[in-house]
């Protein structure tokens, strides 16, 4: 039986929703061994589970998700079925440990990351903030926090407003911002939005560096255009998602509402359109774009404060990682960066708490050196 699958049985059984064939099943693999039956049983247990939703539950998060912990409190087994979607970020490491096919023990936290209590790299290191950096078309420069909008600064008149205004948002910061014709716009880490002050008569212009979530407004007159690395995305009023980092190799752009257009530089006269639950997948290097089916609360998790891994190398996590908690690191071999997780993460977490979840799923080990948090994959003994 493999890990998907007896992933799937084990959750099914502790939701109360194993059907005759699947509990079949379950049995079959639990008699064909003893070590099969030991880890059933510790999987299963009610000391495991909530030590695994206690290590869950003290991450310290600003924005704490009350509800889901006061559903789980009244009932174990009720709020396994109720909450199986986040399993894998609120019951410990048990879930995420399952689908890499791993006998996980019970939760303590590793000897690497106790290192927080030295006052170490790793302990200081701390989620971002709102912050970013506005150079407006005159070249004044402003720092932006969320004492101080954008909304803030004082408006050029009316022959100077359609100048390029370039905000930035630094590694380790988000920002929020609402353009003139109310179009509003949530910038990811490491992101910079080119924008004018006041758009014009006949159109709305913007490009991006980055991610960014687009909430825009509708107006019939004057569509709206996001340019990216390569492509173009037209716009009439919808809401979608951007990734256009430099270092990515591609450029996704995800519909939530509405319709939008693509168009790539290398390909004018090809327009594709997209509907809502899609992702357009533009590659740089061979100037092409496919689409495929996502779920779009995972793509826009970010902007709900929760990191959602599905199927993602840790390559990809820990680019998102460290653009939001602004630290530097490195893979100390190519296998470590390839292995694939399911779950989430608090987004405003601590930092050593988001290493242990990894840590304890992944068979890794994580070690400070300097400025640069190297990763390796833990040796079995």
């Amino acid at each position: 039986m493999n890990s998907d699958t007896l992933a799937g049985l084990i959750l099914s059984y502790l939701a109360g929703k194993l059907s005759p064939g699947d509990e079949a099943s379950l049995l079959k693999w639990r008699e064909a061994s003893e070590a099969n039956e030991k880890l059933f049983q510790t999987l299963v247990s009610e000391n495991y589970l909530e030590n695994g939703y206690a290590a869950w539950r003290s991450i310290d998060t600003l924005r704490p998700l009350k509800q889901m912990q006061q559903r789980i409190r009244r009932s174990r087994r009720a709020a396994l079925g109720r909450v199986a979607g986040y399993i894998c970020g609120a019951c410990g490491i048990l879930v995420i440990g399952l689908f890499l096919g791993m006998n996980i023990r019970r939760p303590q936290v590793p000897a690497e990351i106790q290192q927080e209590q030295k006052g170490d790299l790793i302990s200081m290191i701390e989620p971002g903030t709102t912050k970013g950096i506005l150079t407006t078309g005159e070249g004044e420069v402003y720092n932006l926090d969320e004492s101080r909008p954008v909304a803030d600064i004082v408006k050029k008149h009316a022959e100077d407003r359609a100048r390029l205004n370039n905000l930035e948002i630094p590694r380790g910061g988000e920002f929020h911002i609402t353009m003139e014709d109310g179009t509003e716009v949530w910038l990811n880490a490491q992101t910079s939005l080119k924008y004018p002050e006041a758009f014009s008569d006949t159109l709305r212009c913007v490009e991006i560096i980055g991610e960014g979530y687009f909430k825009v407004a509708k107006d019939s007159l004057r569509p709206f255009i996001v340019r990216t690395a390569g492509q173009t995305i037209r716009v009439w009023g919808t809401e979608f998602n951007v990734n256009s980092y430099e270092d990515d190799e591609e450029v996704l752009t995800t519909l939530v509402e509405g319709s939008i257009s693509l168009v790539s530089d290398g390909h004018p006269t090809n327009e594709l359109m997209l509907v809502p639950g899609h992702q357009a997948v533009f590659s740089k290097r061979a100037d092409e774009t496919t689409v495929k089916t996502v779920d779009t609360e995972v793509v826009t998790s970010w902007r709900n404060d929760m990191f959602v891994f599905d199927d993602l190398t840790l390559d990809k996590i820990m680019r998102q990682l460290s653009r939001w908690y602004d630290f530097n690191y490195e893979f100390r071999d190519e296998a470590s960066s390839q292995i694939v997780f399911k779950g989430r993460i608090p987004r405003y977490g601590k930092f050593g708490d988001a290493l242990m979840i990894l840590e304890l799923s992944g068979g890794l080990k994580f070690e400070v050196e300097g400025e640069t948090i190297y990763i390796s994959k833990k040796t079995i003994i």
